[in-house]
């Protein structure tokens, strides 16, 4: 278990970067920006 807020923080900044990169987005994606993007995809998911 992790104990240390800052060991906390670190890891969500990785996985945030793993999930950019796993959808092609720059590792530095804005949260708004994914959103946006997620958004998209799934309105096109949604129509095929």
């Amino acid at each position: 278990m992790i104990h240390d807020p800052r060991a906390v923080a670190f890891a969500f900044a990785d996985l945030d970067a793993a999930v950019a990169t796993a959808y092609g987005w720059p590792a530095d994606i804005s949260d708004e920006d994914a959103l946006r993007e997620l958004l998209e995809l799934n309105l096109q998911m949604s129509q095929q």
